[in-house]
């Protein structure tokens, strides 16, 4: 597995609402990360265990390949989401993970808070 650091990266968490599955939280973290990563092609999981609570998007596992990718655990007995966004362009140059990280949070957050007033 290519290590981390060598292209541009970003992490964050967000809490996952009670009544939220482990599996709910990682497909719902597929589908908004799939819809903010398409800018360079990669709109695909390509892995997904439910028990574990991981889900990986695009060229995850790669090298040298330009383009997002994402990961995302479950942790903390289910209540947080932990979600990873990488980066390169041509010749591991910067794309702005940050603001894909940023983006896919808030589109989380808004999710999950929509959910929250759904199932309350």
């Amino acid at each position: 597995m290519e290590y981390l650091w060598l292209v541009p990266h970003n992490s964050m968490n967000i809490e996952i609402p009670n009544h939220v599955t482990k599996a709910e939280a990682i497909n719902i973290f597929g589908i908004v990360a799939i819809d903010q990563l398409t800018a360079w092609g990669n709109r695909s999981v390509t892995y997904q265990n439910n028990e574990e609570g991981v889900i990986e998007i695009g060229p995850w596992r790669k090298t040298n390949i330009a383009g997002y990718a994402a990961r995302a655990e479950v942790k903390d007995n289910g209540s947080t989401l932990y979600f990873f966004v990488k980066g390169a362009g041509p010749y591991y140059s910067d794309l702005p993970v940050e603001k894909k990280s940023n983006e896919i949070y808030s589109e989380l957050n808004r999710i999950f808070n929509t959910v929250s007033h759904i199932k309350n």
